[in-house]
């Protein structure tokens, strides 16, 4: 009893003697992006975490934002050690990016409102932040700016159909998810989607996944032809604010009837990209070299052009042949950069092999990245005919900002073998 009450006393006159010393409050915290949860180690003297959230926005804004509570009397300080993978989803960067990153001129840290220093130190998968907590304080951020000018929309629509043919009076049903320009979904927002000349106008909002649905019906006594629509969805009263729109085309037919669509030319004219076009049963599509306008032509037809350097096929455009089954485009493989994130960098180069019997006679490969944009490796037969067990290669420099290359994306392969067009899509993982 009497050791306690010396230990006791002894408190007290530290407490009294010595109230600058700063006793540490480590705690632990965890963030989900993605449904992946990521832990966060908390190690503050003189200030308490109370809670921790993201605050994400594609690649323009990016910040962990803190509730803390401070000693009104002292300055504290506070260290976060989280691992490399955190640091990259949360801030839309590439991991092996993330040591030099933290030190660039886009990444701060702000303590009510006023800038920060902080140090940073490393191990092979966890990084750790120090800074300082002046007394009284209540918020800190952590974030990033982007700095130029963004180059494509915000805000993606996947899986949404960019074109279609429909029935007069059939019922429609679009789901997709909204994701960012990073891959991250975007939850409880609100998506609109508008066709005019259908007279619908939907309102519908995102589940916390980025999940959403909509329904409609193409009235009944709707003529046929092309119809333009469009799906967008922007913020408001945000400090960064997030939009994105894109456009859909319907081809409606009516109902117990066989419907011819509208010519190649009509439909480019007015305003259905080439390589959307819609052409008639037993056509295929291509786009002349000439002029890049569309044309719809039989595939004995299209192979010739194609063959002879006229006409490039369009995937759309082709029926979904399947491979024969001694006929295979292997992807040998697809050597990228490990950051798409500066316009006009190091190529992506991509790798085909035909190891079937029969030779195809015209090949294209398509990258799709964030919907938006068809990635075209263009020309890529290394003879004609391409040989079994010839390869391909070909190299193009990507034109963008903010694309992640750790993600999976679909690369569709197309061509002409045995006089039949074929085309199959696969989905690669981008390192």
């Amino acid at each position: 009893m009497k050791n306690l009450q010396l230990l006791i006393i002894a408190i007290v006159i530290i407490v009294v003697l010595y109230p600058n010393i700063a006793f540490a409050d480590i705690s632990n915290s965890v963030i989900n992006v993605n449904d992946t949860q990521y832990g966060i180690t908390l190690n503050a003297t003189h200030a308490n975490v109370n809670t921790i959230s993201t605050n994400l926005h594609s690649y323009v804004y990016n910040s962990l934002d803190m509730n803390i509570t401070s000693d009104k009397q002292y300055n504290g300080s506070l260290t976060l050690t989280l691992t490399k993978d955190a640091v990259e989803n949360v801030f839309c960067i590439t991991k092996s990016d993330v040591d030099n990153y933290l030190k660039s001129s886009t990444f701060h840290v702000a303590v009510d409102n006023d800038p920060e220093n902080f140090t940073t130190s490393y191990t092979n998968n966890k990084t750790s932040l120090t800074f300082d907590i002046p007394q009284g304080s209540q918020n800190v951020t952590i974030f990033n700016e982007f700095v130029g000018m963004a180059v494509s929309p915000l805000v993606y629509f996947k899986e949404i159909p960019q074109t279609g043919t429909y029935s007069s009076g059939q019922d429609v049903i679009f789901t997709g998810t909204l994701v960012d320009a990073c891959g991250r979904h975007l939850g409880i927002e609100k998506v609109y989607f508008t066709a005019q000349k259908l007279n619908v106008t939907k309102e519908v909002t995102s589940d916390v996944k980025g999940k959403f649905s909509i329904n409609f019906t193409i009235p009944a006594n709707m003529e046929s032809g092309n119809y333009t629509s469009k799906i967008e969805m922007y913020q408001y009263a945000v400090a960064y604010p997030l939009s994105g729109v894109e456009t859909l085309y319907l081809n409606v037919k009516t109902n117990n009837t066989h419907t011819v669509p509208e010519s190649p030319l009509y439909q480019f004219k007015v305003g259905i990209p080439a390589n959307k076009v819609v052409c008639a049963d037993g056509f295929v599509l291509i786009i002349k070299a000439e002029d890049d306008s569309p044309a719809c032509v039989k595939p004995d037809t299209a192979q010739k052009l194609i063959e002879r350097g006229w006409a490039e096929s369009i995937t759309s455009g082709i029926s979904q042949t399947s491979l024969a089954s001694n006929q295979t485009v292997e992807i040998v493989s697809v050597q990228s950069i490990s950051s798409l994130t500066n316009p006009g960098g190091p190529p992506i180069q991509l790798t085909l092999k035909n190891i079937g019997v029969t030779p195809i006679t015209s090949l294209k490969a398509t990258l799709v990245l964030n919907n938006d944009y068809d990635f075209d490796f263009k020309n890529v037969t290394l003879s004609n005919p391409l040989a079994s067990g010839d390869s391909i290669s070909e190299t193009r420099i990507l034109i963008g900002a903010g694309f992640r290359t750790d993600l999976t994306y679909p690369i569709t392969i197309s061509g002409i073998t045995n006089n039949t067009p074929f085309t199959y899509t696969e989905n690669i993982h981008m390192p």
